[in-house]
C-alpha cells in the first residue's frame, strides 16, 4: 500500500473516533461522517399519545405537562395551597333562638322569632372556612344576633315527636371553635338536620323594624 493510501484511511479512522477533522492536504478540510445521534424512545402522554424521546431532553415534554394541567387543574408546586376546599359547599338549616333552651320551637314560635330576626335560616358555606368566617356568616344572617355581641353554642336535636329535646354540639378539642369541617364529617350533620344557636345571653324577642335588612 503507497504512502497516500496509508495516509487516507488514517483520516477516516480518525474522523470515526473524533468527529471531522479540518486537516489534510493541501490546507482542505476532510469532513467524517455525522455525528451520531441519541436513540429515541417512544413515551406514552397521559392522553395516550407517543411522543418521540431522546436522552439530551430534561424533564417530561410539554404536552405531558400541558396534559397533566389540564386532567388535575387544582393542583400546584410548593407551599400553594389547592382550590378544592374553597368549591366545596355545605348546606345547613340553622334556627336562632332567643335564649338557651332544652327544647325546639314549634311553628308559631319560629314565626315569632322571624319576627324579631331570628328563626329558621337555610344557607350554604364553603367547606374550608375557619371558626371566624363561619360565624360572621352565621350572625349575617341573624341581625339581632349580631347586634348583641355575645356568645352562643350549637345544638342539634335528639329524641322522636313530642319527646325531642335539645343537645349541646360539643366545639373542636382543639379550640378551633365550630367550623363546617367539624359539623359535617365529625358530628354528620346533614342539609335535613337542625342546627339551634343559642345565645349565652337572652335576646330581645321585640319585633324588627321596617327599614331594618333582615335578609
Amino acid at each position: 500500500m503507497d504512502t497516500n493510501n496509508m495516509n487516507e484511511l488514517r483520516r477516516c479512522l480518525l474522523s470515526v473516533f473524533t468527529g471531522p477533522s479540518t486537516s489534510g492536504s493541501g490546507g482542505q478540510s476532510t469532513s467524517g461522517p455525522p455525528e451520531a445521534q441519541p436513540a429515541a424512545t417512544m413515551r406514552p402522554t397521559v392522553s395516550g399519545q407517543s411522543v418521540p424521546v431522546t436522552s439530551r431532553q430534561l424533564g417530561p415534554p410539554r404536552n405531558v405537562v400541558d396534559d397533566m394541567r389540564k386532567s388535575f387543574p387544582f393542583i400546584k408546586k410548593g407551599n400553594q395551597t389547592t382550590k378544592t376546599m374553597s368549591l366545596v359547599r355545605h348546606s345547613f338549616k340553622i334556627c336562632c333562638l332567643s335564649e338557651k333552651s332544652v327544647l325546639p320551637p314549634d311553628k308559631e314560635e319560629e314565626g315569632t322569632l322571624a319576627m324579631a330576626g331570628l328563626g329558621l335560616q337555610s344557607f350554604d358555606v364553603a367547606a374550608g372556612l375557619n371558626y371566624e368566617e363561619f360565624k360572621c356568616a352565621i350572625e349575617t344572617r341573624f341581625s339581632r344576633l349580631k347586634s348583641s355581641n355575645t356568645n352562643w353554642l350549637l345544638a342539634r336535636r335528639q329524641g322522636r315527636g313530642s319527646n325531642q329535646t335539645l343537645v349541646d354540639i360539643p366545639p373542636a378539642l382543639d379550640g378551633t371553635g365550630y367550623t363546617p369541617k367539624l359539623l359535617y364529617e365529625t358530628h354528620n350533620i346533614k342539609p335535613s338536620v337542625y342546627i339551634y344557636v343559642m345565645p349565652l345571653i337572652p335576646l330581645s324577642m321585640e319585633p324588627l323594624t321596617l327599614e331594618v335588612n333582615v335578609f
